[in-house]
């Protein structure tokens, strides 16, 4: 007897629009009016210019929307509550630069940041990444925050899914564990 293993991945395999299982194969294609992610249990449209209402369309498997759009980029301080804008999203172009990566490179304007956002699709994701093309030139300390202040993506969500009310509520004089459902 040989040995032998099962491989269990999020989004290994998709159902098509004829309801049969298929590998999940992430493509990117250009056209005109934009860049289209398929071959996945998703499906995104990014536009050419990422400085623009709307240009990430991503499509859930189960066929829910979620438009949006990276702002800038920000410090946060927890402890203080405090956060700066450091730089806005400027005018960007899309490159396809691999079968599942699309760059705007150059994408921000302030504070002397230079970075570009990438997208990536792969079988069980979708995701978007600031890459640094310098140091950055700013410190958190420059603007009177502290140690456990964190550099973040601001990103407007101009279209989700409605959430849904999932969970549960003890009842009053309940012991830890019991629960009933709620919503």
């Amino acid at each position: 007897m040989t040995n032998s293993y099962t491989v269990i991945r999020n989004g290994m395999n998709f159902k098509d629009e004829a309801g049969n299982w298929v590998e999940s194969r992430p493509v990117v294609k250009s056209y005109p009016a934009g860049i289209i992610c398929t071959g996945t249990t998703y499906r995104v449209i990014l536009n050419q210019n990422l400085n623009t209402a709307g240009a990430v369309d991503l499509q859930t498997s189960d066929k829910k929307r979620m438009v949006s759009h990276p702002l800038g980029l920000g410090f946060y301080d927890p402890e203080s509550g405090k956060s700066v804008l450091l730089a806005q999203l400027k005018d960007c172009q899309a490159e396809i630069v691999s079968s599942n990566k699309v760059i705007y490179a150059d994408a921000f304007e302030g504070s002397g940041i230079e970075a570009a956002i990438v997208y990536t699709t792969t079988s069980g994701r979708f995701h978007q990444d600031v890459i640094f093309t310098k140091q950055l030139p700013v410190t958190p300390a420059d603007f009177g925050m502290s140690s456990r202040t964190r550099l973040e993506v601001f990103t407007e969500i101009v279209q989700s899914p409605a959430a849904e009310k999932e969970g549960s509520c003890p009842e009053a004089g309940a012991e830890p564990g019991d629960a009933r459902q709620i919503g």
